[in-house]
């Protein structure tokens, strides 16, 4: 004597429909949990405003470029009117070799040009995809979006200690 049960006798088009109901269901679940996230970053952000972020460059487009706030997560479009100050943008195709040319979409290469101020020099920065910059982020007003400023990058510097006696300089080191 078996302990089994039979099998269902369930149409395809009935399980098939169970199924997409099931997956639609998922679909709506996880959709309210990444708004619900946002929702809470967004006013984290706007209470501890003015908040600083490295992020990291995914995708560059013919008018934007879209980051990754490498703190949460979240992807971030910015655009020219964005920038800390006055900007210009020249985007080139990047050349592909080997046996990938034949794809559709091409990497694009972006230069932001930071103009010369009273206290910064001009500053060319180069963006390629995975490039890091510095963004401010903001809550976006009557919504729960974030939108991002990107921020003049530092020239390097050399900071010297003038406590420091130079040896070649000394008699006493």
């Amino acid at each position: 004597m078996s302990h089994y049960q039979e099998a269902p006798k369930w149409d395809v088009d009935y399980v098939s429909a169970i199924a997409a109901n099931c997956n639609a269901q998922k679909y709506n679940a996880k959709k309210a949990g990444d708004a619900s996230s946002e929702l809470f970053l967004a006013f984290y952000i706007e209470k501890n405003q003015p908040f600083y972020a490295d992020c990291v460059v995914v995708d560059i487009k013919q008018r934007s470029f879209d980051v990754i706030v490498l703190k949460t997560g979240s992807i971030i479009r910015i655009y020219p009117n964005t920038c800390q100050t006055k900007t210009t943008w020249k985007v080139e195709a990047l050349p592909i070799t080997g046996p990938e040319t034949q794809c559709e979409k091409r990497p694009l290469k972006l230069t932001i040009t930071f103009q010369k101020t009273k206290k910064n020099p001009k500053v060319d920065l180069v963006l390629e995809i995975f490039s890091s910059v510095k963004v401010r982020l903001e809550r976006k007003q009557n919504s729960y979006k974030l939108e991002g400023t990107l921020l003049r990058p530092i020239p390097k510097q050399v900071f010297v200690n003038k406590n420091i006696k130079d040896p070649e300089n000394s008699e006493n080191v």
